[in-house]
């Protein structure tokens, strides 16, 4: 059985040898899902998601980005669901987070299907599934309390050695 994505479906092997060596033994089966890994190691893989690119993978400039998005709104209230489109050119990987304006940390959570994994440690999205893609859609859903504005960050990996990393989407 290959082992699922982590984030962006290609940065998983450093961290499966990471989780391997702690003692306890929830975290040694090297075989965990995504969702396990992610809930061992939130705080490292939520603030770097692409840390763990492949060894000499290079972050790209932000003027060779050949991605596009497409943000249905960046005012929220509570359920908004808000639409969130990466295309422009084919790529492997993606990880999504929207944040409050006001107070700079991730808010919300993102729809889940056959094609995304929602996660809700990170309160990102990334792809369930590898391969390569020309576009993607994800649906982010507003807390059930609150009301304000919206950034989103949105890391995006050609493959393992381009990406780009922490891109800043706001109005």
């Amino acid at each position: 059985m290959w082992k699922l994505i982590l984030v962006l479906g290609l940065f998983l092997q450093p961290i499966m040898a990471d989780s391997s060596s702690s003692s306890d033994s929830s975290s040694s089966d090297s075989s965990g899902s995504s969702e396990e890994i992610l809930k061992r190691k939130p705080s490292r893989i939520c603030d770097s998601p692409l840390a763990y690119a492949d060894e000499g993978a290079l972050p790209q400039p932000i003027d060779t980005l050949p991605y596009k998005f497409k943000i249905s709104s960046y005012e929220y209230s509570p359920d908004t669901r808000i639409s969130v489109m990466i295309y422009g050119g084919t790529f492997k990987g993606f990880f999504v987070r929207a944040f409050c304006k006001a107070t700079k940390k991730p808010i919300g959570s993102w729809e889940r299907s056959p094609e995304l994994l929602g996660n809700n440690v990170c309160k990102a999205a990334m792809p369930a599934i590898r391969g390569e893609r020309d576009a993607v859609k994800m649906n982010w859903i507003a807390p059930e309390q609150g009301y304000g504005k919206l950034f989103f960050k949105i890391s995006v990996a050609k493959d393992s050695c381009c990406y780009w990393p922490d891109i800043v989407i706001e109005d």
